[in-house]
């Protein structure tokens, strides 16, 4: 029974194939592993609903079931203002912003609230907009890698515990964002750095 079922989980499932459940459009491609019941969405529904949730792991089916990023699907996260606020002034992060977290390395578009906004002084520089969305830079100018504020709490737990080393907690990041060996962007300094800043706070 586990094993048939764990199979099912891996493919179509019970997932409805003939249309979106967002909008009724015709043949629905991407699943998310993170969502609750793994039903198939068209593009423009999956991207809406990770709005807020941007770090989900999603799959295309293509014949079979492939990675696919909410970037490469025109997801664009905004900082500095609450989901479904836009800036009048967004200003672009860089175009290779990664963002390390507790199920992988993910390639995430972000904007940040520009100064010509009417919030900026509110928003704050990039590095706190960042941090406001529990999302921890690795430098505190132009920022182009962070790690959530849950992985690092997750990392101090293993290395109490389990006396985890930042270089294995960095290689199961690797392997969960891709499993074949194939490598992720590099980010492990970057990694060694946040954790260190973070075990000051």
């Amino acid at each position: 029974m586990f094993a048939s079922e764990y199979i099912r989980l891996h493919g179509r499932g019970g997932a409805n194939i003939d249309s979106c459940p967002g909008c009724g459009s015709a043949g629905p491609k991407i699943r998310c592993r993170d969502c609750l019941g793994g039903a198939l969405h068209c593009e423009s529904c999956c991207v809406s609903r990770h709005a807020e949730n941007p770090l989900h792991r999603r799959w295309m089916d293509s014949g079979f079931f492939t990675k696919i990023s909410l970037a490469s699907l025109g997801l664009r996260v905004q900082l500095g203002h609450q989901v479904g606020d836009p800036c009048e002034a967004p200003e672009r992060g860089h175009k290779e912003f990664v963002v390390l977290h507790t199920n992988g390395i993910h390639d995430v578009r972000v904007d940040f609230c520009g100064a010509g906004c009417r919030s900026a002084v509110q928003a704050g520089p990039p590095e706190v907009q960042l941090l406001r969305a529990r999302w921890f830079p690795a430098t505190h100018e132009k920022p182009r890698t962070c790690t959530t504020i849950d992985l690092l709490d997750q990392f101090r737990e293993e290395t109490l515990q389990a006396k985890t080393t930042m270089y294995d907690a960095y290689r199961v990041l690797e392997r969960l964002t891709n499993n074949v060996r194939v490598k992720p962007p590099d980010r492990y300094h970057e990694w060694l750095r946040m954790c260190r800043e973070h075990s000051f706070l």
